[in-house]
């Protein structure tokens, strides 16, 4: 999903959604800096934070903007009923991913073995 971290600003709260899991973090700072200015990602033992990162200012990019967002805790029925509205189905996937995977190797094996066959045909 795309978003417009630009316009992101402090309060607001964004959503990630990591194996099964749903984290929401509230965005506490914004900061624009070099791409080479790693001081502000640097990790907080103490803290849970996640930084969205982006190029700035849009078409040129020589800036890099950062929204450091930390994690809160809402109210158990929240959070269920967000895992629910955004549940996902693996299984499902897995089982789309690996169909197609086969597909596309009998399609393969398909085409090559005709291939070799009219470059037989063709030198005789």
């Amino acid at each position: 999903m795309e978003i417009a971290i630009g316009h992101i600003k402090n309060g607001d709260t964004f959503m990630i959604h990591v194996l099964g899991r749903t984290l929401i973090y509230e965005v506490d700072q914004s900061l624009t800096v070099k791409p080479e200015d790693l001081s502000a990602l640097k990790i907080d033992p103490v803290q849970d934070y996640c930084t969205l990162v982006t190029c700035t200012p849009y078409g040129v990019n020589p800036h890099r903007l950062l929204v450091r967002g930390h994690r809160i805790f809402k109210e158990k029925e929240n959070s269920e009923a967000i895992n629910k509205s955004t549940r996902q189905y693996p299984v499902l996937h897995l089982i789309l991913i690996t169909g197609g995977t086969i597909l596309f190797i009998i399609f393969a094996l398909v085409y090559f073995r005709h291939r070799r066959r009219q470059l037989k045909m063709k030198v005789y």
